[in-house]
């Protein structure tokens, strides 16, 4: 009798051992996490199915500001996804190719090179790792960035790292949790990580005057920056890419600190391409992008929604002619979902419209992207 006793009380303590490992598991994938946009952008990634994307483009907020994927796969029938997130400085590239390796063998990859032009503060940015790292399974590569990054993120205790919900736990009233239930149980992202601005540059500069900027200097890049890009560049001649093209986003010079910046693309351009590879600075090309400074920018670093469908487009074609891109074979399924996104994308931009004319004041206004609320203003105007 006894030993039933004891047998009993084991067995309960295992199943209450197993409910517990559970409830923090699912938990933390699904309601104590961050929740916001980046989050949800990454976590969409490992979700496409592995090998059906053409296009992988990485980078900081412009990629994801910039470029849609609904768009891109209207025009041209490729698939692409943005493994982007705010403030990716290019300290950790390193750790984000791995990552974007580790389910999907693109015909092309594009890096967005805004991350190799930062300071030193934004280089050391804490959000900036927390981003990727809340969002990356458990792997080998996990263990190392953190290991290797902990003099950055070292203000917390770096077990949150391995077990979010020490960070989170108190988050689960302030958002939606359906943010990454819904993508989860519909086993992919509907826009594909699209984020738009709802702002035009003129709110904040109603008289626009761009300086001028030199092609032919080079600002030096902060010795982090450049050293992390450095990796980076050696990394990808290790896994031996095919196809690499690293590229300057639509950026303004509105400002001397803007100016600065742009003249450091080009110092990022001379090291790539010294490296073998090639770079593409947008700025060439507004005219037969068709962007407009006046409706197409929401800032001097972003485009709007406006921006974002005809860079998307532009660039897409580009991709596709300069590479002889061939769509990937999808299934029917596939072929379904990818047509879902474009219409659903087509349908965030009415969404957008709206949301601008039903508040007039810029400062009133928030950015747009996948969420609850989003999807069922978009199923209304889609009716």
């Amino acid at each position: 009798m006894e030993k039933n006793k004891i047998k009993n009380r084991i067995l309960a303590l295992i199943s209450l051992g197993i409910v517990v490992i559970a409830f923090v598991l699912v938990g933390q994938r699904f309601i104590f996490n961050p929740m916001d946009h980046d989050y949800v952008r990454l976590k969409g990634y490992y979700m496409e199915d592995e090998n059906t994307l053409d296009i992988v483009m990485m980078g900081s907020s412009e990629v994801f500001c910039d470029y849609s994927p609904g768009i891109a796969y209207r025009e041209t029938g490729l698939t692409s996804y943005p493994f982007a997130f705010n403030i990716n400085p290019s300290t950790i590239w390193k750790y984000e190719l791995p990552e974007i390796l580790s389910t999907q063998s693109p015909q092309v990859l594009v890096v967005e090179v805004n991350g190799a032009c930062y300071n030193d503060e934004t280089l050391t940015d804490y959000g900036a790792t927390r981003h990727l790292i809340d969002a990356m399974p458990f792997s080998q590569n996990k263990q190392k960035i953190i290991s290797e990054m902990s003099p950055i993120i070292s203000d917390e205790h770096l077990t949150s790292y391995y077990l979010p919900i020490l960070k989170y736990h108190g988050e689960v009233l302030k958002h939606d949790p359906r943010s990454t239930i819904t993508p989860f149980l519909r086993g992919y992202n509907l826009l594909r990580g699209v984020f738009a601005h709802t702002t035009y540059v003129t709110d904040k500069y109603p008289n626009i005057k761009l300086l001028d900027v030199d092609k032919n200097k080079m600002m030096p890049l902060h010795r982090d920056a450049e050293k992390g890009l450095m990796e980076f560049l050696d990394l990808c001649k290790e896994y031996d890419i095919e196809n690499i093209l690293f590229v300057q986003f639509p950026h303004l010079p509105l400002s001397q600190w803007s100016k600065d910046k742009i003249e450091r693309y080009n110092t990022v351009k001379e090291i790539v391409e010294a490296q073998g590879y090639e770079f593409l600075y947008t700025g060439d090309y507004y005219n037969d992008i068709g962007l407009v400074i006046e409706e197409d920018f929401a800032d001097g670093e972003h485009l709007n929604a406006n921006g974002q469908e005809k860079f998307s487009a532009w660039l897409s074609r580009f991709l596709k002619e300069k590479y002889d891109l061939k769509p990937a074979q999808l299934s029917d399924k596939q072929r379904e979902e990818w047509e879902n996104t474009v219409k659903y994308t087509q349908g965030f931009y009415e969404y957008w419209e709206d949301y601008i004319r039903e508040n007039p004041n810029p400062d009133d206004r928030v950015a747009l992207t996948e969420t609850p609320y989003a999807i069922k203003r978009i199923n209304q105007l889609l009716k």
